[in-house]
């Protein structure tokens, strides 16, 4: 064989484990914001997933949201219901008033869970809207961040918020952008790389 022919080989090999075994994101420069490849949370190397633009009622871009796994999958039930670490890392581009922000996550929950039967979730929730009294601005940033047996940490604007403890609540946020109701499909999949 041709040293032509091994080239054109080889490349088509590469092609087919591409296809085959298609690999998770590698950092990123997303529309000019640094997403890196790999980030370490509670001593755990966690993998970028997918990046993704945020719409607000499906016209204007208001956030970049990056997707990190300590496990990565990019089966959405797996996402919801597995014990790792798990984050998404949002970078805002557009100013988000805190009330707007805080009645549509809001109303967003409320569509995924019955609150008058969980008093206790709807106790936590409010604990995560309590965490964003400040408006937006362009540049900044916030994330959510599951560490098992710790819970669910808040951090904004470099500012740790709080840590929501128990697996319901990480149930919750996840199966809110990773469900069924998940609020635009294209998004989510963005996040899990597909």
């Amino acid at each position: 064989m041709g040293k032509k022919s091994k080239e054109v080989s080889l490349f088509f090999i590469v092609i087919l484990l591409g296809i085959m075994f298609p690999a998770f994101a590698l950092g990123v420069e997303y529309k000019g914001v640094d997403f890196p490849d790999e980030v370490v949370i509670d001593g755990k190397t966690c993998q970028l997933m997918g990046v993704g633009s945020y719409k607000a009622l499906y016209i204007v871009t208001v956030e970049y949201v990056g997707f990190y796994l300590s496990e990565p999958t990019q089966n959405p039930q797996a996402v919801i219901h597995s014990e790792q670490i798990k984050r998404l890392r949002a970078h805002v581009i557009y100013n988000i008033k805190a009330k707007d922000f805080t009645e549509w996550y809001d109303k967003e929950f409320s569509k995924v869970f019955d609150y008058q039967s969980n008093p206790e979730l709807r106790k936590k929730v409010d604990q995560y809207l309590g965490s964003f009294t400040e408006d937006f601005k362009k540049h900044d940033e916030f994330s959510v961040t599951y560490i098992p047996g710790k819970g669910t940490e808040i951090v904004v604007k470099s500012e740790k918020k709080a840590i929501i403890p128990g697996r319901d609540f990480m149930l919750a946020i996840y199966t809110l952008w990773f469900g069924p109701k998940s609020p635009t499909k294209k998004f989510m999949d963005s996040l899990l790389g597909l």
